[in-house]
């Protein structure tokens, strides 16, 4: 159960990333 938590966990932070590079893309 915790590996699956941290694993989307990780999937989270990494789409959150994603998100902001693209609005930073976009708002430029």
């Amino acid at each position: 159960m915790k590996n699956i938590f941290e694993l989307e966990g990780k999937l989270i932070t990494s789409f959150v990333e994603d998100v902001v590079i693209v609005v930073m893309v976009l708002g430029v």
